[in-house]
């Protein structure tokens, strides 16, 4: 298992670039389809969550083609309902496998359709108790790879991180969403925290575990948001957890799977934190009181906490 999930990474990182190259030779001409159903359709944030492009069909169908062919008996996670997946889905004939591969073929597809550098291509290899074992992110227009395995640890362009969180103070700057209310960010902006924009949730978390934001938090987070980074988070000392801040285990993340393939469920909330234990529990404090929650969390979310 530890050679075939080499030989995985290894390509992950070449599919990665090419799927980069893809999605900037189209970025100015490609326009947002929007996809047939979003389950936040009410949300403030359903611009984003809905937004799809020809480019993220094209993206994941070269990836599926590539994996039928070289590993057909690996489970997968993807996000589109293009064609190929339909491959996945048959029981019949099939070996059991121990990793599953997940892929995001655009993280931050609204950003990617406005013009904006702040996306990338997602992928990750986890196991069958759900450890996230390693992340290939790359950003494209940044020209930055980030890659981490149990091997490797955490890289950024060939050259390897070293320091771990939590920061020596690190810049008062949050990204969020759907876990605040307006009243619950209006506190945090009196303890003197300013918010990002939340372009691409893979960058944010990046970003937050090489220390350049002190907490990332997210409400009914999409999987595909939230744990394709976990492993690069985890090599660089950044461990996921919830409002409540307790450590996020696999066991928090709901799977079924049909065939080969696997389809996981919200998680509840999720955080990252690159602060020192003191600014994680000022926040903590904040996030434990209802009305600073997103009455979006609170209905439909916060009752799944575990």
């Amino acid at each position: 298992m530890e050679e075939k999930s080499h030989n995985l990474f290894s390509w992950m990182q070449k599919f990665a670039i090419v799927a980069g190259t893809i999605a900037l030779r189209h970025q100015r001409n490609v326009a947002n389809k929007g996809k047939v159903r979003y389950d936040l359709a009410d949300s403030k944030e359903s611009a984003a969550g809905s937004a799809k492009t020809v480019v993220d069909e094209i993206i994941q169908e070269l990836f599926l083609a590539h994996v039928s062919t070289r590993w057909p008996d690996l489970l997968i996670n993807v996000e589109e309902d293009t064609p190929l997946v339909s491959l996945f889905k048959q029981t019949s004939g099939r070996k059991k496998s121990s990793l599953a591969i997940h892929l995001d073929p655009i993280d931050g597809t609204l950003s990617y359709i406005n013009g904006s550098k702040e996306f990338a291509i997602g992928l990750a290899i986890s196991d069958t108790r759900n450890i996230f074992t390693h992340t290939v992110i790359y950003a494209p227009a940044l020209r930055k790879l980030y890659i981490a395995s149990p091997a490797r640890r955490a890289v950024l362009s060939g050259s390897r991180i070293i320091n771990t969180a939590p920061r020596k103070n690190p810049p008062c700057i949050i990204y969020e969403k759907r876990l605040l209310s307006e009243r619950g960010r209006r506190k945090l902006q009196m303890l003197g925290f300013t918010f990002a924009p939340l372009q691409s949730s893979h960058l944010a978390i990046v970003n937050t575990s090489l220390g350049h934001a002190a907490a990332f938090l997210y409400g009914g987070s999409n999987p595909h948001d939230g744990m394709i980074p976990a492993a690069f988070a985890k090599t660089c000392g950044v461990l996921p957890s919830t409002a409540k801040g307790e450590l996020l285990c696999p066991d928090n993340l709901d799977v079924t799977r049909t065939g080969q393939l696997v389809s996981f469920s919200r998680i509840p909330s999720l955080c990252y934190y690159a602060c020192d234990k003191k600014t994680q529990e000022k926040i903590r404090t904040i996030l434990l009181q209802k009305e600073n929650l997103h009455e979006e969390y609170i209905s439909r979310f916060a009752a799944y906490e575990k």
